[in-house]
C-alpha cells in the first residue's frame, strides 16, 4: 500500500469506520504500524472523531424553550458556532503534521442490552515491562514495540505488531493473551476471542486464569451467556485473584443480569 493513499482520506476513514475488507484491513495495519506519515494521519483522524463526537453531544443537547419562539436563532446560532469550530479543529490538524494523543479508548461494545454492555466492560490489564539483557530475537522486539503502543492507550494500534509477535512465537501465551486483550479493547471481538482460546490452549500458563475472565467478557459482548458462563466457571475452579470477580458475574448473570456490575 502507498503512502499516497492516505492523501485521498478513504483509506483512513475505510479503516477506522470498519469498512474496510478483512484482508485491506490487514495490509493497512501493517504497514501504518512502521510508517510515520500514515500513523500520524491516522492520529489526526482519530483525535478528529472524538472531537466530532463531543461537539454533536453538544448540538443535540440544544434544545429551544417551550414558551419563546425568539430564542430558536440563539439556539441555532450556537449550533452553527459548534459545527464551525469542528471543522475549524479538522482544517488546523491537515495544516499540522503532529500527531495528537488520543484518548484510551473503551471497549466498542454491541451486546443486546444495557445491562450486558455494562458486564462486558473492562478495564485494561496492567503490564510492567520486564528488563531484557542479551540479544532478543524478532518476536521480542515486535512484542516490546507494540506494548509501547499499549501502554499509551493506543490498543488499535498495538494490535498488528502483536499479531506479528504471536505468529513468531505460537507458543507464547503472554503474546496470545495481550493480543486478545487488545482486540477487544480495539472492539475486533471476533479477533480477541480467538487469540484468547489459543492462550488457554497452551495449558496451565501464567496467563490461563485471565484469558479465561476476558474471554467470558467477550462472549458477554456478543450475547452469548451460554459461554460467558462456561468461562467464568472455570475461572471459579482456578480459585485465583479473579475468583470474587467471577463469582460476582455469574451471580448477576444467574439473576437475569438485575444488579449492576
Amino acid at each position: 500500500m502507498l503512502c499516497a493513499l492516505t492523501n485521498r482520506e478513504e483509506v483512513v476513514e475505510g479503516y477506522l469506520s470498519g469498512s474496510l475488507a478483512p484482508q485491506e484491513r490487514d495490509s493497512f495495519e501493517e504497514h501504518y504500524f512502521g510508517c510515520d506519515e500514515c500513523f500520524a494521519t491516522l492520529q489526526a483522524h482519530r483525535a478528529l472523531q472524538a472531537e466530532l463526537a463531543a461537539d454533536s453531544a453538544q448540538i443535540r443537547a440544544i434544545s429551544p424553550p417551550k414558551s419563546t419562539f425568539w430564542r430558536w436563532p440563539v439556539a441555532i446560532a450556537t449550533a452553527a458556532i459548534v459545527i464551525v469550530a469542528a471543522l475549524g479543529v479538522r482544517w488546523s490538524m491537515k495544516k499540522d503534521s503532529t500527531p495528537t494523543a488520543p484518548p484510551t479508548q473503551a471497549m466498542q461494545a454491541n451486546p443486546p442490552g444495557a445491562a450486558l454492555a455494562e458486564l462486558a466492560r473492562f478495564d485494561p490489564p496492567a503490564y510492567t515491562p520486564a528488563v531484557m539483557r542479551g540479544a532478543q530475537d524478532e518476536a521480542t522486539r515486535k512484542f516490546g514495540t507494540a506494548m509501547k503502543q499499549y501502554q499509551q492507550g493506543h490498543y488499535d494500534l498495538a494490535v498488528p505488531g502483536l499479531r506479528q509477535a504471536a505468529k513468531l512465537n505460537p507458543e507464547d501465551p503472554g503474546s496470545a493473551f495481550i493480543l486478545g486483550v487488545s482486540e477487544l479493547l480495539s472492539g475486533h471481538t471476533d479477533g480477541g476471542i480467538t487469540a484468547l482460546q489459543k492462550c488457554i490452549a497452551l495449558g496451565d500458563t501464567p496467563y490461563v486464569e485471565e484469558a479465561h475472565y476476558y474471554l467470558a467478557k467477550a462472549y458477554l459482548r456478543n450475547g452469548d451467556l451460554t459461554a460467558a458462563t462456561k468461562e467464568l466457571q472455570a475461572v471459579v475452579q482456578l480459585k485465583g485473584s479473579l475468583l470474587n470477580k467471577a463469582q460476582e458475574l455469574l451471580q448477576v448473570i444467574q439473576n437475569g443480569l438485575s444488579v449492576a456490575r
